[in-house]
């Protein structure tokens, strides 16, 4: 858990201000901000002087919301501090409240602990008419695809495997607008608790970016608890780990963008 802000700017638009500034996802903080005033609570002691058996003395989560953030503490709306957890329940507290409530830990879940979890989930934006060319490494082989000037995709010359053009192009086009489930992490994975070293499976682009050539890359690991298979990117220099959505990883990632078949998944 780190220490965090989210505000909105002038434009609208939600920033998490952190170690690092980066934007919000709108629907994320939206979402949290409108589950505030539907979470269901129940009372547990009208009146409380001692705090400390509810986990509520040093609270592992606070959450502060401001009108104003550099208008001072008068700006402050509400103070939120959630406590301990017993019996499937959460502790929570308004502290200009003497009382004490509890809500479900499904709903306590919503709240995020770390400020990575609220980054905007877009991973990138092309066109596939941008695409040069990918390049799929998998357990010590390598594929190169060259896409054409129609539209058409070709297995370039060194390399052997085998190739569907249309399905290619549809799953090259779906990359081009990649967006992560759920963000899982942020910074190297020292101990590979993501399985990407054992799944052993990257996606390389070629992208046309004005007289440049970006070179994107994507790493795949094991299925998270969800069944979305984990991945990697690097965003601003930094490796964050994220769901991939398991529809675009099921019909085009493990079928046509990958040199072995994935178990249940055959090679079309």
């Amino acid at each position: 858990m780190d220490d965090f802000r989210v505000r909105r700017d002038k434009g609208g638009q939600w920033r998490v201000l952190a170690s690092r500034e980066f934007p919000a996802d709108h629907d994320l903080v939206e979402g949290i901000l409108a589950s505030l005033t539907r979470i269901e609570m129940t009372l547990l002691m009208a009146v409380v002087t001692d705090y400390s058996a509810y986990g509520l003395t040093s609270p592992p989560l606070r959450l502060l919301l401001w009108r104003d953030p550099n208008a001072g503490t008068n700006s402050l709306a509400a103070e939120i501090d959630f406590g301990a957890a017993q019996s499937g329940k959460v502790f929570l507290r308004r502290t200009d409240e003497s009382a004490v409530n509890s809500i479900s830990r499904e709903d306590f879940s919503k709240f995020p602990r770390a400020s990575w979890q609220l980054r905007d989930r877009h991973i990138w934006s092309f066109s596939t008419n941008d695409v040069l060319s990918v390049t799929i490494s998998q357990k010590g082989e390598k594929l190169r695809l060259v896409h054409g000037r129609n539209n058409d995709w070709s297995i370039a010359p060194g390399y052997q495997g085998f190739i569907n053009t249309d399905s290619v192009q549809e799953g090259v086009a779906r990359l081009g607008a990649l967006e992560a489930v759920f963000w899982a992490g942020r910074g190297e994975d020292v101990a590979d608790s993501f399985g990407l070293k054992e799944t052993d499976h990257e996606i390389e682009l070629d992208v046309k970016h004005g007289s440049a050539v970006r070179e994107l890359s994507i790493r795949f690991g094991r299925a998270s608890p969800f069944q979305n298979p984990y991945a990697r990117v690097v965003i601003d220099g930094e490796p964050w780990f994220f769901e991939f959505p398991w529809q675009l990883y099921r019909e085009f990632i493990a079928t046509d963008l990958s040199i072995h078949s994935v178990p249940g998944q055959p090679r079309r």
